[in-house]
């Protein structure tokens, strides 16, 4: 016969039909429809990992084997919405709880901009009530209408004196006994409003008080709380007004935390406070429990696991790596049974697809229960920025449903 029928090159099959219909499986190269560009780092290392597989015997079947087990172990030790350290739960149903869930992201928000409205109206939501008449104390002749929640000043006045009791400037501070046992305490300065805070650091907290169980909350505020706090300062026998700017602590506190470099100095100083107040409240008997908002959340989380105290956050910051490590083994599995964490969908602080890459890399982890509730267009802040700033609008919304 004339023709090779063998040919004289290797024959290569047609490439497969695809239908532009037909969803194309994952390549790996995009991430949620974005395209990704990997760093030179990512490069290098995936040319390295190329290279071995090219020149080093059996290096694919390693490679395999060991990812296969990993993805077992991932797999059978953590089900989906299980981590380490965290475990995400459905919104209670129960409406009392729905209530004290309320109130507690309300308080949250005083460090802000001591808002009282958002707490009375967290107070009377499913048929609550925002005042009690009976006293604590037994004593009918002092019964009276009294707010259910209000501030409770004199736990933080045994830390550091009261607007007027601050020394003129110039002259050497007047500690007290607290903060001379607790050093980290020192710097705090105590508003008229009733907001602790620390100038350098940026902490800021609120104390309140439940006259209807004599419970204690205390609140830490996240960043740009306390932006409006003033306190008088006697200089020269005069009486003037100082504005103190706090945010730029928070924000170097929100950086160094996330990336992972030392545990922020504010963590520590809340833990302190925590731990002190927790002292105060043991010795009158009187319950505690702590809250926050974004920062304010980290700070409640990680002085909670510190602490052994009950916790309730709202759109927390992840406890970055130096953070997450400072915290015994113990302290970090017991959170489930003390911190349930509230997040918003689409949140650029702790939920947002955009900032997942990097999270992946930073691995900041949020510890504790947590429960994930679907952003609610109806606030008005359905913005990215707003799903996170006015997040107590979205809790509101969901909270106030019968179901």
């Amino acid at each position: 016969m004339g023709n090779d029928i063998r040919g004289t090159g290797r024959k290569t099959a047609p490439p497969p039909y695809s239908d532009p219909r037909t969803p194309q499986p994952d390549t790996g190269k995009a991430f949620k429809q974005w395209k990704v560009r990997l760093s030179p780092g990512k490069r290098f290392i995936r040319w390295c990992k190329e290279a071995a597989f090219r020149w080093i015997p059996g290096m694919r079947l390693v490679d395999r084997v060991v990812s296969g087990s990993l993805t077992l172990i991932n797999t059978t030790a953590r089900p989906p919405g299980r981590g380490e350290y965290w475990e995400k739960v459905p919104l209670t149903r129960n409406l009392s709880e729905k209530r004290e869930i309320a109130i507690d992201s309300a308080l949250s928000q005083l460090p802000y901009w001591m808002n009282w409205e958002d707490v009375s109206e967290a107070e009377r939501l499913h048929g609550g009530d925002d005042a009690v008449i009976t006293s604590l104390s037994g004593d009918k002749s002092s019964s009276g209408l009294q707010p259910l929640n209000e501030i409770h000043i004199d736990f933080f006045k045994q830390i550091t004196p009261l607007l007027a009791d601050v020394p003129a400037a110039g002259s050497a501070p007047v500690l007290s006994t607290i903060q001379k046992a607790h050093p980290l305490l020192k710097t705090m300065r105590l508003s008229s409003e009733g907001i602790l805070f620390a100038p350098r650091t940026g902490l800021t907290a609120t104390l309140t008080r439940n006259n209807q169980n004599n419970s204690l909350t205390l609140a830490f505020g996240g960043t740009k709380s306390g932006s409006d706090i003033r306190l008088f300062e006697q200089q020269a026998g005069e009486i003037r007004r100082k504005r103190f700017n706090l945010t730029w602590g928070q924000i170097k506190a929100d950086i160094r935390n996330f990336v992972g470099w030392s545990v922020p100095t504010i963590y520590r100083q809340a833990a302190e406070l925590a731990g002190v107040i927790q002292g105060m409240a043991e010795r009158e008997k009187m319950p505690l429990s702590l809250t926050g908002h974004s920062l304010g959340g980290g700070l409640a989380a990680y002085s909670a696991a510190k602490h052994g105290l009950k916790a309730r956050t709202f759109s927390p910051a992840a406890l970055g790596k130096k953070t997450l490590a400072d915290l015994s083994q113990s302290q970090k599995t017991n959170a489930n049974e003390l911190i349930h964490n509230y997040l918003v969908t689409d949140d650029p602080v702790n939920n947002h697809w955009l900032s997942n890459p990097f999270r992946m890399m930073a691995k900041p982890t949020i510890i504790g229960k947590r429960s994930v509730i679907e952003e609610q267009p109806q606030t008005g802040e359905n913005t990215m920025i707003g799903r996170h700033i006015w997040s107590h609008r979205h809790y509101m919304e969901v909270l106030k449903k019968d179901r």
